[in-house]
């Protein structure tokens, strides 16, 4: 298209100057290149309504820590033996929510969810102790899952790439399950406490079709303890719901029942007519040079 406009305006100059040439007085030519202005519109990045109410179902998986104690089970200069622990686990949810589209770019919504954040987990071989503490093998386990309740907001941006926060509540329940050497009286411990902490989470995600594929971090608030708590002599753990730290890849499909708003295009831009078919159109159509220029610049139809 470019190279025809090129021998249109190149043919122009020549006629005129070949006239000039003659001394008659040359004929105005008006050689105008069809003018296409670029659209500013923010919906020219999607191929379809981006904002969409509807029912939203995701499945999440990921690394969790729990916040309990950094240190081994018991002091290292208490005992004669081997310890170690591990605060990181696997991670998993699901959750089910509603989402409204308040603007073409923007959601809010609430969800409803289930969290199993894994566990901490201690080991300690006691051969021999300064601190009384009776030989053999130990073991703690501090697991912890959560409903919660969720308020959302999404944010679309262009190419499909998305921002989203939750903030809400959690209904915890932490576990510690505890086995001792034998003949230690009341230490053998499988107790549960429960509680309501906050949650928030923060996303980026990537929208195709009705799908949503994200990567996340979310906290829960709780208890955390520093690396100088050992147990020794208090061999029953004190009950606590403790923070968790998870880092989340996730999944979800919206079922999309505002059909009006899903079924929606975006509106094709005025000049979505190819420089080609609007110079033949204009070609056809007018023989006045001023109206002929217009036609080509997108002013007249």
């Amino acid at each position: 298209m470019k190279t025809k406009q090129f021998f249109l305006i190149l043919a122009a100059i020549t006629f005129a100057g070949s006239a000039l040439a003659n001394g008659s007085t040359p004929k105005t030519v008006v050689a105008v290149a069809p003018i296409i202005a670029p659209t500013s519109d923010f919906t020219s990045h999607y191929n379809y309504d981006p904002a969409v109410s509807g029912i939203v179902l995701g499945v999440e998986a990921g690394i969790d820590t729990l916040a309990t104690p950094r240190s081994q089970m018991f002091d290292p200069q208490a005992i004669s033996g081997s310890q170690r622990n591990r605060a990181h686990d696997f991670a998993w949810g699901v959750n089910l929510g509603y989402k409204w589209a308040v603007e073409r770019n923007a959601l809010v919504g609430v969800e409803l969810g289930y969290k199993d954040f894994g566990q901490s987990e201690y080991k300690a071989t006691v051969n021999s102790s300064s601190a009384g503490i009776p030989t053999g093998d130990w073991k703690r386990e501090i697991r912890e899952r959560a409903l919660d309740a969720l308020v959302t907001g999404t944010y679309i941006l262009p190419y499909n790439f998305n921002l989203f926060g939750k903030m809400g509540v959690a209904a915890v329940r932490s576990e510690t399950m505890q086995d001792s050497p034998g003949g230690v009286a009341d230490t053998n411990r499988h107790n549960r406490v429960y509680g309501l902490r906050p949650e928030v989470e923060l996303g980026f995600g990537y929208v195709f079709k009705e799908f949503n594929i994200y990567v996340a971090y979310d906290h829960m608030f709780g208890a955390s303890e520093d690396d100088s708590r050992y147990s020794n002599g208090s061999y029953t753990p004190t009950q606590k719901i403790y923070s968790t730290n998870t880092a989340l890849i996730g999944l979800t499909y919206s079922f999309n029942f505002d059909k009006k708003a899903s079924a929606a295009k975006p509106k094709a831009p005025a000049v979505a007519m190819s420089n080609k078919d609007r110079e033949a159109m204009c070609l056809n159509k007018y023989t006045d040079a001023t109206l002929l220029g217009k036609c080509l610049r997108g002013q007249v139809a």
